[in-house]
């Protein structure tokens, strides 16, 4: 799978908010066209977890003018 469909896949399970078993049969039901690559629950989860450091390189690192702003 492409990089961008593991972030997407991440991004909607966070959504969704139901257990690995739920998201796999709602991805296979609902989402099997658009993804035909999509790996078995087991790997899929995998390879979601082994990508998890990913976001920590491309954020920026807090800052006290940033806690301000916000």
């Amino acid at each position: 799978m492409w990089p961008s469909e593991v972030v997407t896949l991440g991004v909607l399970f966070a959504l969704k908010g139901v257990g690995n078993r739920a998201f796999s049969r709602w991805l296979k039901r609902d989402w099997r066209e658009l993804l035909p690559a999509l790996p078995e629950r087991t790997r899929l989860f995998r390879l979601l977890a082994s990508q998890r450091s990913w976001p920590d390189a491309v954020l920026a690192t807090p800052a006290v003018l940033g806690g301000v702003d916000s």
